[in-house]
């Protein structure tokens, strides 16, 4: 007799995120007031932001945005205080 997991599929075993509103894939992270980290990935920050991961990206490579990255090898980190007080201000 065979497992449920061996006749689903691959999209079953590993859902895809959602889109949420504006097309933006709707990953569940936490709130920003419990984020526990003092950095967060681009695409975490993008999502607290409501912009596209490349826009924060751009801001990065042209040094003209919001926030500054902390540049941790080839990856970016987004300081979870800045990201409060940005969410604050607005």
């Amino acid at each position: 007799m065979q497992s449920k997991t061996q006749n689903a599929t691959w999209y079953e075993l590993h859902p895809q995120p959602t889109h949420g509103e504006g097309g933006m894939l709707r990953r569940d992270y936490p709130p920003i007031a419990e984020e526990s980290r003092e950095l967060v990935p681009t695409d975490c920050a993008a999502f607290h932001l409501n912009r596209s991961p490349q826009t924060l990206r751009a801001w990065a490579c042209l040094e003209n945005g919001l926030l500054r990255p902390v540049r941790i090898g080839s990856r970016l980190g987004w300081r979870t205080a800045d990201l409060r007080r940005i969410i604050k201000g607005a």
